[in-house]
């Protein structure tokens, strides 16, 4: 059967699983971000507000015993502070969006190739997946510090032609790794571990020239997706205007719909190919 035909089929049974799996995991998201940016507000105003108590009662020290306890008091609260920031940043953060990950795109590649609740609730999948997952976190996290040292670089005067071949590199190994990894996601409904690190290799290398100009199409629909997103981010928390689900709606419904179902098509030409 045309691989088309079969996705299009496939997909009609599906889709609002699909839709409603993408859209918990962008909505869960981007009400995340925005709970991030405003915590990250409140720690820094905080410390600016201790800081500039802190200057008033400096000049106060060698005076008053008193300031001088007041001092020690405020500097325990801002180290208290700094280390609940530092724990929030390094520590929930990264759960909280390896667990998004995890749990809403582990759903959405089970359902490529299962449709009841119980076969998609499957423990050992959601496993190999989070072990895929933890791995996928660790080489992206990489490739975005990489990215955001090029960014600091360039406000620091560095060569742009310099940051020109760093931003190729990351940018190249971004779409590769992604690639070696989403073919892996394909087929970790049906493989254990070990056997699917080999399969998965095996089929990325083999038809490359294939695939991957599939999985660059893939990657300008996430882009696209990810331009409203951004945009009404910077709307709420810069501009500081309401987003409204209706304008959620209107704005994502189309794109998951096509994610979706070209997700599934990748898939299943990477299936043809086992």
């Amino acid at each position: 059967m045309n691989i088309f035909i079969k996705t299009f089929k496939e997909y009609k049974k599906k889709f609002l699983l699909f839709l409603l799996a993408d859209g918990l995991f962008f909505g869960l998201l981007f009400y995340f971000l925005i709970f991030v940016k405003n915590k990250l507000k409140n720690y820094l105003l905080v410390l600016q507000s201790y800081g500039s108590e802190l200057g008033t009662i400096e000049n106060l020290q060698q005076k008053d015993i008193v300031a001088s306890m007041k001092l020690d008091t405020i500097l325990r609260t801002m180290e208290s502070i700094t280390s609940n920031a530092l724990f929030f940043i390094y520590i929930l953060i990264p759960i909280v969006l390896f667990l998004l990950w995890w749990i809403f795109q582990g759903i959405n590649f089970k359902l490529v190739y299962e449709n009841k609740v119980k076969k998609i609730l499957d423990l050992k999948y959601f496993f190999r997946f989070g072990f895929i997952s933890i791995l996928f976190f660790i080489v992206f996290t990489f490739i975005f510090l990489g990215f955001f040292n090029i960014i600091y670089s360039f406000f620091q005067g560095e060569s742009m032609s310099l940051l020109s071949y760093k931003f190729l590199f990351y940018l190249i190994s971004s779409l590769l790794l992604g690639y070696y990894f989403f073919v892996v996601y394909s087929l970790t409904n049906k493989y254990k571990i070990k056997d699917l690190v080999k399969k998965s290799f095996k089929i990325a290398l083999k038809k490359f020239y294939i695939l991957f100009p599939l999985f660059l199409l893939l990657s300008i629909i996430l882009f696209i997706t990810f331009i409203p997103f951004s945009y009404l981010f910077l709307r709420q928390t810069v501009l500081g205007l309401s987003v409204s689900y209706l304008n959620y709606l209107f704005w994502f419904v189309p794109l998951f719909l096509i994610l979706g179902f070209y997700r599934m098509f990748l898939c299943y030409s990477i299936e043809k190919y086992e």
